[in-house]
């Protein structure tokens, strides 16, 4: 979408990708990308929130990460990482994104 691929991707993606398994979980990936100062702002995680609530129902749903993100495969799985119900309350997103992410008590990393 316009947007400038970086040379070192594959070489960033390896670091992320601790089990070299060509995934990184979402929980992973907001660990490595928000710093915990940004993932615990109210004001901030309301906003984001709100645009991906795209029905505006109070809950993110598979429907909504889709309009938002496109493949409806990638944001199923994504939703599923992170919540038991196939929808996320405000409540639940605030509480995942308070959570003290830390790549080496992250169930599915290596730390060598």
């Amino acid at each position: 979408r316009g947007a400038e691929v970086p040379d070192d991707l594959d070489r960033l993606f390896e670091a992320i990708d601790l089990l070299r398994e060509g995934y990184i979980s979402y929980l992973v990936f907001l660990s490595v990308t928000l710093p915990p100062e940004c993932r615990r702002d109210v004001n901030l995680c309301n906003t984001a929130f709100r645009i991906l609530d795209r029905d505006h129902d109070g809950a993110i749903s598979v429907s909504d990460l889709v309009s938002v993100f496109g493949n409806e495969e990638v944001c199923r799985g994504i939703l599923q990482e992170v919540s038991s119900a196939e929808r996320m309350n405000l409540d639940a997103f605030l509480q995942m994104m308070r959570e003290d992410i830390r790549m080496s008590e992250h169930p599915f990393c290596w730390t060598g």
